[in-house]
């Protein structure tokens, strides 16, 4: 398991960066970079790769410490957002704690705390691609109507990667689109 407070003592007292926000950057250099990779990388640089990102998503699913700077902590939330949407629950989770985290340190006693306020799947990048469970959850139908759906050709384009299903959110907002009506009777 990666330990986050390894990064937080490896730093020298003259950064006074917020660790997380280390952590955070360097997740996205990584990804980036991954991404960036040729379709026709070797196999050895293509597992190096994933093996780093890996191991930098661990340090930001195992983050137990709360961010140290309010940028940091809107940085976490982001990350969180983005995670959520693809799948990634851990990191989610985690960054999200860091946040909330940091405001708890920052309220004074006895002060009401503000509502929490969930994303939602227009604030999303178009591309990014949800889960067969969060699109059911977004739709609010359960998951054998969504698979029946696909079954019957009638519900949100969707595509397969690995084996796995998944609905690109700008097919769902699409989807919502064409059924939207004015009346319970159609158009003459």
């Amino acid at each position: 398991m990666v330990d986050n407070q390894n990064i937080t003592q490896a730093l020298p007292s003259a950064i006074h960066a917020d660790p997380l926000q280390i952590a955070i950057n360097t997740y996205r250099d990584i990804y980036a970079s991954h991404n960036a990779l040729p379709d026709d990388v070797d196999d050895d640089t293509l597992d190096a790769s994933a093996d780093t990102l890996s191991n930098a998503n661990a340090v930001l699913a195992n983050w137990s410490l709360p961010a140290r700077t309010q940028q940091t902590a809107l940085e976490a939330l982001k990350l969180a957002k983005t995670e959520m949407l693809a799948g990634g629950e851990l990191v989610a989770f985690a960054m999200s704690n860091a946040a909330v985290a940091f405001w708890e340190t920052m309220e004074p006693q006895g002060a009401q705390k503000p509502a929490q306020s969930m994303p939602t799947i227009t604030d999303a990048d178009k591309n990014l691609n949800l889960t067969t469970e969060e699109t059911a959850a977004y739709l609010r139908v359960t998951l054998p109507t969504l698979a029946r759906w696909r079954s019957e050709k009638c519900g949100p384009m969707y595509m397969k990667s690995g084996g796995r299903v998944l609905y690109r959110v700008a097919d769902i907002l699409a989807f919502l689109a064409d059924r939207q009506r004015k009346g319970t009777r159609p158009s003459a």
